[in-house]
């Protein structure tokens, strides 16, 4: 009888924290969302400081939901960087390329951070390729970036007809194509996403300039 009960009891016990479980995780997700509109006031004022702090108490609360690391991301990279410029008062280059290298540095910084979360997020580290394309044309970079996702799964097709382009900006020309050519083989026929005309176009092309 005793044991009966404490059987019962445990069960019990058990099933309470499972629901206190979901409760908690659904509670988390919801504070999150309620974060995030504060975010996006935040960022509509333009107050960097509070923006700051609240992303990085939003995904405190969820840190499993990809959208608020890239998002995040985007407007650390490209809004603060946008806000940051209008401001200085000098507008010499090496004024605009210190205040794009150090929010570049603090967007990656964000995503490396989601990436402890998120290690399967391919879009974290496409994310952090283009913005290191856009903000300091750091063409290498992205390319390591690209080339470490060769063999990810769920990595769209587009993710290798980048690859070739960066080569090319490189002056790489002869990897490209090589590139290209490899990278064509392995795309299926029957799947229009991959584009297989849109690469033997541009591979004939390439040909054609040797």
């Amino acid at each position: 009888m005793k044991a009966g009960s404490e059987s019962v009891s445990g069960s019990r016990d058990r099933y309470l924290s499972r629901d206190a479980a979901v409760l908690l995780g659904d509670f988390r997700g919801l504070a999150a969302d309620l974060m995030w509109v504060k975010v996006y006031r935040e960022w509509s004022q333009r107050d960097v400081q509070a923006m700051r702090g609240t992303l990085d108490l939003t995904v405190k609360l969820d840190p499993m939901t990809a959208v608020f690391w890239l998002n995040g991301a985007r407007m650390l990279a490209y809004d603060v960087t946008a806000w940051r410029l209008n401001e200085l008062e000098t507008e010499d280059g090496a004024s605009f390329s210190r205040v794009k290298q150090e929010q570049l540095s603090e967007a990656l910084g964000f995503l490396n951070r989601g990436r402890q979360s998120l290690p399967e997020a391919w879009e974290l580290d496409v994310e952090a390729a283009i913005m290191r394309m856009n903000l300091t044309q750091d063409w290498a970079g992205a390319l390591a970036i690209l080339e470490s996702l060769e063999l990810r799964e769920g990595v769209p097709y587009y993710i290798g007809r980048i690859r070739a382009e960066i080569l090319l900006k490189l002056d790489r020309k002869a990897e490209a194509l090589t590139w290209l050519r490899k990278f064509e083989s392995t795309l299926p026929d029957d799947d229009p996403a991959a584009r297989k005309e849109v690469l033997r176009s541009r591979i004939a092309e390439l040909e054609h300039r040797q």
